[in-house]
């Protein structure tokens, strides 16, 4: 039996039908030679069908009062409910697909079962099909998911595809009893629960533990950025409703690097420097006035080198962003200072002050939550920003059929609106765009914002200063 850790459970007690805590990604593939996206279709969901699941697959979350959190293993896989096909009448395009994954995604995972859904989408254009898929944040994070889908295609075209499901799984451990500044943490004081009589101690350590860290949290917080100081936008006082919107855009990695090189930086700064952009040209254009720096909500792993902290190995830091009217060159400095002070707080911070920063995602439920008086908070953050290192920059394959992309579908946390998922695929650095309808209704347009965003930025960092005088910025790729 492998009990729920601290984290995980957080995820399970906050999720509702207006803040689900699942994940996914979609898989684009291109057929092989002489191969339909019918024939592809067909054969990858016999392939599917035929394969039992390996855990995490066939585990199911126990969360009754009778026994302490848990997973169980399901003998018995029902693939009518975690598999199906839908085809789109041809020839469907990106956005067209993404528009399917907006009405696929909301729907919350049955907790009877085990926590995961796959879509297999025939009908594009080019031939290709798409795999959407959708898993609970509590059965595996970015990186983890980025680790299992590198486990499952693979690495040269075969006779015969692989599912997902019986791809190795990373092992669970046990949470630790101590953090890594020697103290009991919070997980470690759950895990010395001895049975159901114990829980009062067991929360009184806990407690004890969260009083002794303050100090450094609030440290964490001032020499970050702090929560509930987003830009303002005309949405912010609406509730967020359980509708979604999905897009998606690439940027070119290389051209990425070679702006980090001349800049100085990294590849997420360019990133977050244009998701910036990209959210300010948006207010603009939804009636809001660029009169405030946004502020994000940079995921970070805080993952041991030997990868031994399971799932629980993130926190989440706010970030103060550009200046409103700054030029790109401009944008792009002031997010890379940022970035980097905040990065330098983390790695002098212990775990379990970290985990905590988890807390400020309750505290954005409950701003959610007021009845009245909501135009007088504003949203802990404006969006969210995440790069799952490593990505899949080899070529891949699911039987013969290659991968052509790979976009992330993220969580949408409460009070934020927005998330940015990227994750790097071949020669592109591929971006999820996840938002909630009545905040954000329209992501392809955001997601041409951002696109436009880097050829501005690329034009200034990389054209030599006389040629800058003379041309006039790249013109902006399709969104989707």
């Amino acid at each position: 039996m492998t009990r729920l850790s601290a984290v995980e459970l957080f995820f399970f007690a906050f999720e509702s039908t207006s803040h689900p805590w699942h994940m996914g990604g979609v898989l684009l593939f291109d057929p092989a030679e002489g191969q339909t996206g019918a024939e592809l279709a067909h054969q990858t969901m016999a392939a599917l069908t035929e394969t039992a699941p390996n855990a995490p697959w066939n585990q199911r979350p126990v969360l009754g009062i009778g026994s302490l959190p848990h997973w169980e293993s399901v003998r018995e896989i029902d693939f009518g409910h975690h598999l199906r096909r839908i085809a789109l009448p041809a020839p469907g395009s990106l956005s067209q697909l993404m528009d399917v994954v907006s009405g696929l995604y909301p729907e919350l995972l049955d907790r009877s079962r085990p926590l995961w859904q796959v879509y297999l989408i025939d009908g594009l254009e080019h031939d290709r099909i798409a795999l959407f898929f959708k898993t609970h944040h509590a059965l595996t994070s970015g990186m983890a998911g980025r680790r299992m889908l590198s486990d499952w295609l693979q690495e040269s075209p075969q006779d015969c595809p692989r599912a997902l499901w019986a791809a190795a799984a990373e092992p669970q451990p046990q949470p630790e009893t101590t953090d890594r500044g020697g103290g009991l943490s919070v997980i470690g004081a759950a895990r010395r629960i001895g049975g159901l009589a114990k829980v009062g101690p067991g929360i009184v350590k806990a407690a004890a533990q969260i009083v002794k860290v303050l100090p450094e949290e609030v440290r964490l917080v001032r020499d970050t950025g702090l929560p509930f100081s987003a830009a303002r936008t005309p949405r912010m006082t609406a509730h967020m409703s359980s509708a979604r919107s999905f897009a998606a855009f690439d940027l070119p990695l290389g051209e990425a690097r070679q702006i980090r090189e001349r800049a100085g930086g990294t590849v997420n700064d360019v990133l977050m420097t244009v998701c910036d952009e990209a959210m300010q040209r948006y207010l603009a254009e939804s009636g809001g006035h660029r009169d405030q720096p946004m502020t994000a909500m940079l995921a970070m792993s805080t993952r041991p080198g030997d990868g031994s902290a399971g799932n629980a190995a993130l926190t989440a830091i706010v970030v103060k962003l550009g200046a409103p009217q700054a030029s790109p060159a401009e944008r792009f400095t002031q997010v890379v200072a940022a970035t980097t002070r905040a990065k330098s707080v983390v790695r002098q911070t212990s775990q379990t002050t970290l985990q905590l920063q988890m807390l400020l995602q309750g505290a954005a439920e409950l701003r959610e939550q007021l009845p009245f008086g909501r135009g007088s908070v504003p949203n802990i953050v404006n969006f969210a920003l995440s790069n799952i290192q490593g990505g899949l920059q080899e070529p891949r394959y699911l039987g013969k059929a290659k991968l052509a992309a790979a976009y992330a579908t993220p969580i949408v946390p409460p009070s934020h609106g927005v998330n940015f998922t990227a994750m790097p695929c071949g020669d592109s650095l591929c971006v999820g765009v996840g938002a909630v309808r009545n905040f954000v209704p329209d992501t392809n347009r955001l997601a041409e914002l951002a696109t436009q965003a880097f050829e501005e930025l690329k034009a200034t960092v990389l054209t030599p200063a006389g040629d800058r005088r003379t041309k006039s910025p790249s013109p902006a790729r399709s969104g989707t």
